[in-house]
């Protein structure tokens, strides 16, 4: 945490209890974007811990971060609360998401359906085609 203010990142986190970090969000922002894609990956690195990240859009169709939150678990509680933070970057500047397009993890849908009301929310699959 003392990086990210060095660098003056915007960021958030929680505590578990006086001496230990159980969520953390940190961001980098745009404020032309209208489109995000948020996606998980599960307990890969090397803390063992969801990391949630926010990929924006730009209008030439360019993609790139602009967030990241490592997660304790994967309860809705966790889900909820850094998109939350997320949203609030939005709230700050008077600024308006368009579009989330998330993947199929049913915490997170039910995560982006509480904090992404006005949003219009897709999900993207794909399909594996064998040859």
């Amino acid at each position: 945490m003392k990086l990210l203010e060095r660098d003056q990142y915007i960021y958030w986190h929680r505590l578990k209890d006086e001496d230990v970090v159980c969520d953390i969000f940190w961001c980098l922002y745009n404020v032309f974007n209208l489109v995000f894609l948020i996606d998980n990956t599960y307990k890969t690195n090397r803390y063992r811990l969801l990391l949630l990240d926010f990929v924006g859009v730009t209008p030439t169709k360019m993609t790139f971060f602009v967030g990241f939150a490592y997660l304790d678990g994967e309860h809705l509680n966790n889900v909820v609360w850094a998109p939350e933070r997320f949203r609030g970057l939005f709230l700050i500047l008077d600024a308006l998401l368009r579009v989330i397009v998330i993947d199929r993890d049913l915490t997170l849908v039910n995560g982006i359906k509480i904090v992404f009301i006005e949003c219009i929310n897709l999900l993207c699959g794909f399909t594996l085609i064998r040859m």
